[in-house]
């Protein structure tokens, strides 16, 4: 058990505070972290995204289902230095990486929307400053916002998987796979068909409208997936890995322009939304 908690220290993964009481909610506690102990037995042929990055989406959508009422209990008993955001880390790349800016600024955003919610409680309600309104108001008009970021998280990990998996496919095509170790069978086995079933899942009936917004979003990758998969059956992997490289590079501007434009829309729909949330909860109480 001591080597055991050993590796789960030495392995970046923050551990829940025991401080915090237990409560039921659909919210995992943490996200899968980086495995930085050697006991991989593919670690010699190349390191690829799909281990951290989609091993996630679950979790978070997991997340994201999180209802309003059980979102607002979770925040009453969480202090504001141990929250759900605060303890996440980048997925897709290692922390020290500068292509991992764009994910930390994510999840740094999101920590702080989350720690104005658990703050809140110690200026908003009875014998506090504002003693007429609830914190729960506040706190509901950033639900959303909680919710959106979760898909945007989601979004990016995709998004950054599909364009790994092209630059890492590029790599291969040009130098060789003994001289990338990424070999494209393998690329198409373990990035992008999961990508595309990731996708595919995120569509589905029982997740939250934040998610199946993103999914819809992502449609475009999971087509543009399935074709080149479809075309290494038929025509063998080279032709499909040039197809798979080429359509993901004609289509730059939706995967750079179009959807973080995307991303900033839902997430002033979400605060727009927020006052609703606000004003159900002022009423209710």
């Amino acid at each position: 058990n001591n080597q055991q908690q050993q590796q789960q220290q030495s392995s970046g993964a923050p551990a829940s505070s025991q401080s915090t009481p237990m409560y039921h909610s659909t919210t995992p506690q943490n996200t899968p972290a980086a495995q930085n102990n050697s006991n991989n037995n593919n670690n010699d042929d190349g390191v690829l995204l799909c281990p951290r990055g989609l091993a996630a989406i679950p979790l978070l959508c997991a997340a994201a289902s999180e209802s309003r009422s059980a979102y607002l209990a979770r925040l009453q008993v969480t202090h504001p230095s141990n929250g759900w955001w605060a303890k996440q880390e980048p997925l897709c790349l290692e922390v020290n990486n500068p292509l991992s800016i764009p994910e930390k600024l994510i999840i740094g955003i999101a920590c702080q929307i989350e720690r104005i919610s658990l703050v809140v409680s110690e200026y908003m309600g009875h014998g506090q400053a504002v003693s007429l309104l609830s914190p729960r108001v506040l706190q509901a008009f950033l639900w959303p916002v909680h919710n959106v970021f979760l898909s945007i998280w989601i979004l990016w990990i995709l998004v950054c998987t599909y364009l790994g998996s092209m630059v890492s496919m590029s790599q291969t095509l040009l130098f060789g796979a003994k001289r990338t170790n990424t070999p494209l069978g393998r690329l198409f086995l373990e990035e992008i068909l999961p990508a595309a079933r990731a996708v595919e899942s995120l569509c589905e009936q029982h997740q939250t409208i934040s998610v199946r917004m993103s999914g819809l979003a992502l449609m475009p990758m999971m087509i543009l997936c399935d074709v080149a998969n479809g075309v290494v059956g038929r025509l063998g992997i080279l032709v499909g890995s040039v197809v798979f490289v080429g359509m993901g590079a004609c289509g730059w501007w939706y995967w750079l322009c179009v959807l973080p434009w995307l991303a900033v829309c839902s997430v002033c729909l979400a605060v727009m939304s927020g006052w609703c949330f606000g004003l159900i909860e002022l009423s209710g109480n």
